[in-house]
């Protein structure tokens, strides 16, 4: 218990950001009306391998079949970086994106992964650029959505498109009175709060809004040897040693569908990161009713974006 309490003093304290607004509030689908052709031309280009010059396309490491994440602990050799693939949907509710809180804003962090995705990273834009221009589909669409094909207008159309992928779930329409959740999984929802889940996964993201070390209580790399330079979370942005093993708080919307989990995939099962992350974070040993439950809460997280959007 002593061990429970100091985990939800601390956690806080140690955030590296913070936003106000705790509580766990629902999501709607958005309204894409007024911006439906740059939605729909960012949906063609994050399908599309034109996108880089190596074959492959966002869509090909965020697979919607997997709740937008990519069912390999390091994605090689789909990814560049050895590191676990987040979930895509929701993505635009985070406050930083990468697992170490590298990006503050979807525009840099798609511009960077264009760079890093291709061949090579200086001329990557230039070499991109040239093959829309090329392409006389790409050419028309861009001209009558922005007038014109630009960096500034690629990047305006996939972030639009990516903020549109917002993916309400049960739990959202629990929250509004809609629906009701099942027996275990309000059991589960309560334990959540009661035991301290929710001091790090809260907001509307249930998560993704504070960056927070792995280990509050318990050393998550004890017996991870030799560390690698993703372990190294904060520190690789900042380089400070305050910051080392610090990383930003996953969302747990559709983590029934993102396994494996953590930065590193190092747990294949949604009960395993459970209850790793009770004894590393709160000091607590959950008994498998526990577990059961929480699983059970957080498999209400589920939920897709707009059809129109996944097609």
């Amino acid at each position: 218990m002593i061990k429970y309490i100091v985990a939800l003093i601390v956690i806080p304290i140690f955030s590296v950001h913070a936003r106000e607004e705790f509580a766990i509030t629902p999501i709607s689908y958005p309204d894409i009306s007024k911006k439906i052709d740059q939605v729909m031309l960012g949906k063609s280009l994050f399908n599309d391998p034109i996108l880089f010059d190596n074959g492959k396309s966002c869509a090909g490491c965020h697979l919607f079949s997997y709740g937008g994440a990519f069912p390999s602990a390091l994605g090689a050799p789909e990814q560049a970086r050895k590191i676990n693939v987040p979930t895509v949907f929701n993505t635009s509710l985070n406050f930083r994106w990468h697992w170490d809180g590298e990006y503050k804003s979807l525009e840099e962090h798609v511009d960077n992964t264009i760079k890093i995705e291709s061949s090579s990273y200086d001329t990557a834009w230039e070499l991109l650029l040239q093959r829309l221009e090329d392409n006389v589909n790409y050419k028309k669409r861009f001209k009558q959505t922005y007038g014109e094909i630009s960096k500034k207008h690629v990047l305006n159309s996939i972030v639009e498109y990516e903020k549109a992928l917002i993916a309400p779930s049960l739990f959202d329409d629990h929250l509004k009175g809609s629906r009701k959740l099942s027996a275990d999984a309000l059991r589960g929802f309560h334990k959540f709060q009661r035991y301290g889940c929710i001091s790090c996964h809260q907001g509307k993201n249930i998560g993704g809004n504070i960056i927070v070390p792995i280990g509050v209580i318990n050393n998550f790399f004890a017996t991870k040897k030799p560390l690698t330079q993703i372990d190294y979370g904060h520190y690789n942005v900042t380089g400070k040693e305050r910051h080392k093993f610090y990383f930003k708080v996953p969302s747990l919307r559709n983590v029934a569908r993102t396994a494996p989990y953590f930065h590193d995939g190092s747990a294949e099962s949604l009960e395993k990161a459970v209850t790793m992350m009770a004894f590393y974070q709160l000091g607590l040993a959950l008994d498998t009713k526990d577990v059961a439950d929480i699983v059970s809460f957080l498999e209400s997280l589920s939920g897709d974006p707009l059809t129109e959007l996944m097609e």
